[in-house]
């Protein structure tokens, strides 16, 4: 998403039969999948989300990778989480 509002609503009742994935480079408090979460609480929709962002804390010194990898946004471990939940 370009930017977070107004949500396409049309689109987030579109994919509600199934698992939704939202990744995000930013921390997660206040940024999309929340947004989306919310949406989906707000109109009582049972979907299941998961979300992938950067935790809220300071982070270590690091190339991209090593930060990604260190919050466990790199491409194996959002992999292992969504081999092991989405069946």
């Amino acid at each position: 998403a370009r930017t977070l509002k107004p949500f396409d609503t049309d689109v987030l009742n579109s994919i509600s039969s199934k698992p939704i994935v939202v990744i995000e480079d930013n921390v997660g408090v206040g940024g999309l999948c929340e947004g989306v979460l919310r949406y989906y609480s707000d109109n009582k929709t049972n979907v299941k989300v998961f979300g992938f962002s950067l935790k809220d804390q300071f982070v270590n010194v690091g190339t991209v990778d090593e930060q990604l990898k260190d919050n466990n946004m790199d491409a194996e471990s959002i992999i292992n989480v969504l081999k092991n939940e989405i069946r």
